[in-house]
């Protein structure tokens, strides 16, 4: 991808924390066998926005955010 080292670290740990935000969501609900409930759905499309709020706060970190 053409990425520098710094740019590749940061992917890392962007990755590592998106996982890491999908705990504020339903447990279970990203392992789940078929479809997500409605609800279920709009849990998981809120992680990321959850995980920037957090991560924004966090010095460092705001770059990933």
């Amino acid at each position: 991808m053409g990425l520098s080292k710094r740019e590749q670290d940061l992917v890392h740990l962007a990755v590592l924390c998106t996982t890491s935000e999908r705990s504020v969501c339903q447990p279970g609900c990203s392992e789940k066998p078929g479809p997500l409930t409605l609800e279920e759905r709009r849990l998981m499309e809120e992680h990321s926005t959850i995980g920037e709020r957090i991560l924004s706060n966090v010095e460092g970190y705001a770059e990933i955010a």
